[in-house]
């Protein structure tokens, strides 16, 4: 059985961790490629002036862009966690529905991320609301113009 904590986990995996350096998302632990290990014998046998440091962000950018997941994946598996999650009856806590909401605010899907807040709102007693939880659908009320909508 799996632990309702192991689902918000994976609830925040689906945002996924921001590189600024890289300006990519990157999710999960990338694996160990066959050209990425010739790669790495390729640079013990060179006498590059290359730093290790250099030749590390260099890796490591080329393992992140080939483990990108689009915007839309993201959402679709975080969407199946949640829908598995309705289905054992494990509740939502703050951190699961800020994820969620989240990554609808990233899609562009505000109505629907209002509607997965006030759902919050409905259940407060599985978990205490923070204003993470409001911040990023009131960033893009604004960004859309719609002032109206970040005050209300």
């Amino acid at each position: 059985k799996i632990e309702s904590q192991t689902f918000y986990n994976l609830l925040n995996l689906c945002d996924g961790l921001k590189s600024k350096e890289l300006g990519i998302v990157h999710i999960g632990t990338p694996k160990p490629t066959t050209t990425e290990t010739q790669q790495t014998e390729e640079q013990h046998a060179t006498t590059d002036t290359e730093t290790t440091k250099e030749s590390t962000l260099r890796r490591q950018e080329q393992d992140n862009s080939s483990n990108m997941l689009s915007l839309e994946e993201r959402k679709k598996y975080a969407f199946e966690i949640k829908c598995h999650m309705d289905t054992l009856h494990l509740p939502l806590n703050e951190t699961a529905y800020t994820a969620l909401v989240r990554i609808l605010c990233k899609c562009n899907e505000l109505q629907e991320a209002y509607e997965l807040l006030k759902e919050a709102e409905t259940k407060q007693h599985h978990c205490k609301l923070k204003l993470r939880l409001y911040s990023d659908l009131l960033i893009a009320y604004c960004r859309e113009g719609q002032m109206d909508r970040a005050i209300e």
